[in-house]
């Protein structure tokens, strides 16, 4: 299986799909929502686990 990178795990989740990323990549996790979430009409919604340090995305449209 290859690895993805960032942005494409986030353009090919599905609707109610949700992914954990490492806190790491806070910044760019958002940043990649928010522009795919425009270009390709849809909704993330990205939320922060602060007691396991990761950033949770869900695809809701």
């Amino acid at each position: 299986m290859t690895k993805k990178n960032t942005a494409e795990q986030i353009r090919t989740m599905e609707v109610g799909e949700t992914i954990a990323f490492p806190s790491d990549k806070l910044r760019s996790v958002r940043t990649y929502a928010s522009e795919i979430g425009f270009m390709l009409g849809r909704k993330y919604k990205c939320t922060t686990d602060r007691e396991n340090m990761k950033i949770i995305i869900t695809r809701e449209s």
